[in-house]
């Protein structure tokens, strides 16, 4: 059968022919009496669809070249437009296409070698049935610590990089078990054979940073055992553990918390208000790998800003420096070296001044500085502002649950209906609560009165 249509042009009448003709013979040789698998290059024989589907798949997104045995569309491995071929040719052919497609070189045959019909008896391995309720294990996907269980690779410590392998530089060995994954036969061929889930291991660290941060039991990772990891790295040696009579005592770092400090970023978690579907009530104590994503990006910074030191505060005006997102570093060496200069010769240069600081002669000017923008907000719009200042103002919180109470209480028929309570309460809360401030002001007027 002539194939060559599959690397001509789409436009062409020899690719419209071509296009016939598979659907010709995919017809003639059903594997499923109804949909068919699409060669397209997006679909890649997975997906079935019907023929028209499959038609537009060809001309929009083209065959896949690769596709050279249609084995999907009933043609046998045996299939061969020379009926003069012999046996041995057609192995061989059969070993160049597994070979291509598997992206195999000679180095991956093992004791296999070059032998067509020796390979010829692995590949046919896969014509014969497999026992009911069978599967084939592809990869696993894990995190970081059950890799080291699953692959048998140690994961910490010597050798610990499980690319690197044996080129870490280390003395121990990398391997310390054969998985039993490599009893499979098919195990060896496979490029890749686990899979890290990224969001399993941003929840585990993610737990050991809060856990370090507030010192919880179980989940501090800041031990003797890292403090003499540091030592060994020549880290922050004045952090080394403090050997006494009765116990060890490692110093305070700068991740160490105080009490009230503590109490801080506690509170701050627990004042935090999201929206709605946004991330789980961090007050549970209950977070899935989404949470802790949201947690270690956007709400850790800003609970524990208040507790850092300035060196790491300063971080945020080296940020500002890049203008560069694909270079950053760059960016803030440039700029950081730029402000280092202007100011070196402001210190030893006489009768100059940087650029962007006001003198003293200039701060008495009576006009203003620079123009502004008058804009008038409507009732609406005040309204809306007024109420969502109050909503998160905590000593409201009482007066706004007794307005909902009020509220359930005056239209029982609507006390189930959430979303007409709140914007019953959201067109009303602010007249009830100037009607009842003023009130108790009045009467508190008349006590005082009747008291004189």
């Amino acid at each position: 059968m002539d194939k060559s249509w599959m690397h001509a042009n789409r436009r062409s009448k020899a690719y419209e022919l071509g296009v016939e003709g598979f659907f010709n013979f995919a017809v003639e040789n059903p594997v499923n009496t109804t949909h068919i698998r699409c060669p397209c290059v997006k679909c890649g024989n997975i997906r079935l669809f019907g023929v028209g589907i499959i038609r537009d798949h060809l001309y929009f997104n083209e065959i896949d070249q690769s596709y050279k045995i249609w084995i999907w569309h009933g043609e046998p491995w045996e299939w061969t437009t020379n009926a003069s071929r012999n046996v041995e040719e057609d192995e061989q052919s059969r070993f160049s296409f597994v070979s291509e497609e598997v992206g195999m070189d000679d180095n991956d045959l093992g004791d296999i070698g070059f032998d067509p019909y020796e390979f010829a008896n692995v590949i046919g391995d896969e014509d014969q049935p497999l026992y009911l309720g069978s599967s084939v294990l592809l990869w696993t996907v894990n995190d970081f610590p059950a890799y080291e269980n699953l692959s048998g690779c140690v994961i910490k410590g010597y050798k610990a990089c499980p690319i690197c392998g044996d080129d870490t530089p280390s003395h121990k060995v990398c391997w310390k078990k054969k998985s039993k994954f490599f009893d499979l036969k098919y195990w060896k061929y496979l490029h890749v054979r686990h899979v890290l889930n990224v969001m399993h291991i941003e929840k585990n660290v993610c737990d050991g940073i809060i856990g370090t941060l507030l010192e919880i039991p179980e989940k501090n990772t800041d031990g003797i055992a890292a403090r003499l990891d540091l030592l060994n790295i020549r880290v922050k040696t004045d952090l080394q553990p403090k050997y006494g009579e009765r116990c060890t005592r490692s110093p305070p770092g700068p991740w160490n918390l105080s009490r009230v400090e503590k109490r801080a970023v506690c509170n701050s978690f627990y004042g935090i208000k999201v929206l709605e579907s946004y991330c789980s009530n961090i007050k549970n104590l209950v977070l899935k790998s989404h949470d802790c994503h949201t947690l270690m990006q956007q709400l850790l910074p800003v609970a524990i800003r208040s507790v850092l030191e300035k060196p790491a505060r300063y971080m945020k005006v080296l940020k500002g420096h890049v203008q560069n997102r694909t270079r950053p570093e760059g960016c803030i060496a440039e700029r950081y070296i730029a402000e280092e200069a202007v100011e070196f010769c402001t210190e030893h240069l006489s009768d100059v001044s940087t650029v962007g600081v006001p003198s003293s002669q200039k701060m008495g000017v009576s006009k203003a500085l620079s123009s502004c923008t008058l804009s008038l907000a409507d009732r609406d719009l005040l309204n809306q502002a007024h109420l969502y200042v109050l909503e998160n103002t905590e000593e409201v919180l009482p007066y706004i649950e007794e307005h909902m109470i009020h509220i359930k209480t005056t239209s029982p028929k609507f006390r189930k209906r959430t979303k007409w309570l709140q914007d019953k309460h959201n067109s009303t809360f602010i007249q009830w609560l100037h009607f009842k401030f003023k009130v108790n002001l009045m009467g508190k007027s008349i006590m005082a009165y009747q008291k004189i």
